[in-house]
Parts: C-alpha cells; structure tokens; sequence
C-alpha cells in the first residue's frame, strides 16, 4: 500500500486528513471508527483490488455437475490438475464488465461501497463482492475479519504518524514489472523516505510501545527488536 501512496500522493494526503479530523497527536486511530474513515477503507479495498496478493486463489471440489462454455465438469471433480477449478482473482479484478478502467488506480470507485470484506465475501451474489483478494465460496479465507482489522489499523496508524514519499528525483514504477512472486504477489524493493510528522506524535508511539511491551509481549515472550 505504501508503494502505491507514494506514487499518487494525492490519495495519501486525502487518507491523513480524514485521520486527522478524528485523532489528535495524542490518539491512535482505532478499527471502532473504521466507518467514519470511508476514503482509508476505499484506499484498502482498492490496493486489494488494483494488486492482489494472491493472483489466484486456491482450487474447490465440484458440488454438483456443471457445464462451463461447452465442456461438462461431473460432481465431486477434485479440484487438482487437471480438473483443477480455482478463482482467476487477477482476471476478476481487470475485467472492465465488473471496474472502470480497471488498470487505473482509483479509491474513489469504492467510496460509496458499505460493507465490509468479510460481509462482502459472504455475498451469494458476485456483483455484490468488493472485490476477490481474499477467495470466494466456502473455501475462502477464514481470517479475513482478522486480516481486515490489522490492514485497516496498520494503515491508519502509519498515516497518522509519518509522511512518506519517494527520495527526490526518484520515478517509483508501479506497473507489473516492479512486482515479484507467482504465488504471493508484493512489490520488488523500492526506495522509501518515512518522515515522522511530529515530535508529539513520537511520544505517543513512543508511550504505546512501552504500554505493549509491558502489557502484551510480556504475556507472549519478550520483544527483541531487531
């Protein structure tokens, strides 16, 4: 997400002042108030749509005969090559039936989409869907309220405490050939310039640490920095 803030730089900056009418320095943004930051849910949902982690998802079982563009497929077909039926999430996230322009980066799109992944992905209907980051069907990711919360506080609280840019004079490529992996899709290193926004907002992160370390990573082993 970072990789395509410091590209559109207009977003990031729309994202922090939307932060920034809720929270003061002293305040971490916190996932109770996910609905009153509508354009940070947008900016998630569309860097899940826009690059997927996970290009495709993994296979499913047949539960019952199917036809698909003239080729019949029985019940119980396994699920593995070459039956093999798996969710094209990559081709579901460029088809321009189902997003405008769908190569252009564009939080907007999901601004007046209300619910959340985990509702989204619970969705009978596919035209209801967000978007397919994280499976579909009954074997869709189980964690995906988990993974929600932890992407949206992330993302929040870096907002709230640093600005990042790309160094001066640097041109940062977001198109396919600056990402790895055939699996797990993320970006290639890139270089990155994090600057914290204030002294006070040191503190806080300061203070919340020493509040985890003793209140959280005491209970689950010690925290060792690397």
């Amino acid at each position: 997400m970072l990789h395509r803030l410091i590209k559109d730089t207009s977003s990031q900056e729309r994202a922090r002042k939307e932060i920034d009418a809720l929270y003061d320095e002293d305040t971490l943004p916190r996932w109770v108030d996910e609905q009153a930051m509508p354009f940070v849910r947008a900016v998630i949902k569309e860097v899940l749509r826009w690059r997927p982690s996970l290009p495709i998802a993994i296979p499913h079982r047949l539960e019952q005969d199917d036809y698909y563009e003239g080729y019949f497929h029985p019940k119980d077909s396994t699920g593995e090559l070459p039956e093999a039926f798996i969710c094209n999430i990559w081709a579901i996230h460029s088809n321009p039936e189902r997003f405008d322009d769908p190569k252009v980066f564009r939080p907007e799109r999901f601004l007046d989409y209300k619910m959340s992944m985990a509702e989204s992905i619970a969705q009978g209907d596919p035209f209801e869907r967000d978007h397919f980051a994280f499976g579909a069907g009954r074997r869709s990711c189980p964690g995906v309220q988990v993974a929600e919360q932890d992407v949206f506080i992330a993302l929040s609280r870096l907002l709230w405490a640093f600005e990042f840019s790309a160094p001066t004079g640097t041109q940062v490529n977001v198109e396919q050939s600056a990402f790895t992996g055939e699996t797990v899709r993320h970006p290639k290193e890139f270089p990155l310039v994090i600057k914290p926004r204030s002294e006070r907002r040191k503190a806080t992160i300061e203070r919340e640490m020493a509040h985890a370390k003793e209140h959280v990573f005491s209970q689950y082993g010690v925290y060792k920095p690397e």
